[in-house]
């Protein structure tokens, strides 16, 4: 949890950076040590193909692999980006941004286990769902919460308005 943190930290902070300096017109993008931020994309790199990113799909992979191609490309080699043209700094910011939204997206599909007890026995089960999953299921148990339902003469309550009389309990 902490790693995701700091990634969507530094990501934010990346991207804050780059779209202020794009925007400030005619100062360059900004990445205060090239190498080691080629350094930490190539490790990125390394982990998509690890454990660490099993849980991203592959066109995630495949969108951070094809962003990560340009910032190679166009900053291989450099010192600095103070060279870079308008052009140039415009592929970085958008690569940059590609990068950090994948990553951010990616960590609501990581799982996450819980230990839960279930009713009618002492024995806890390990139940994993991603982010995405828990919102989903608390949305949909909010829906059907919320869902104006019918009632019939014996007073069951069924969504369907009664039509089906196995579950109103009309024959």
């Amino acid at each position: 949890m902490r790693n995701a943190t700091m990634l969507r930290l530094l990501g934010a902070l990346v991207l804050a950076g780059a779209m202020s300096s794009a925007w400030a017109g005619n100062k360059p993008v900004q990445v205060e040590n090239v190498k080691k931020f080629l350094d930490h994309q190539a490790q990125l790199r390394e982990d998509l193909d690890g454990r660490k990113f099993a849980h991203m799909d592959l066109e995630s992979k495949r969108r951070i692999r094809a962003a990560q191609d340009v910032l190679f490309e166009v900053l291989n080699g450099r010192a600095d980006t103070d060279g870079l043209d308008e052009a140039q700094r415009v592929l970085v910011l958008n690569a940059e941004s590609e990068i950090a939204a994948v990553l951010t997206d990616s960590e609501l599909d990581k799982p996450v286990c819980e230990r839960k007890e279930r009713l009618g026995s002492k024995r806890p089960q390990i139940e994993c769902l991603s982010k995405r999953q828990r919102e989903a299921d608390r949305l949909a148990a909010h829906g059907l919460r919320f869902t104006p339902r019918n009632c019939d003469d014996a007073a069951l309550c069924v969504q369907d308005g009664g039509a089906n009389p196995l579950v109103s309990g009309k024959q």
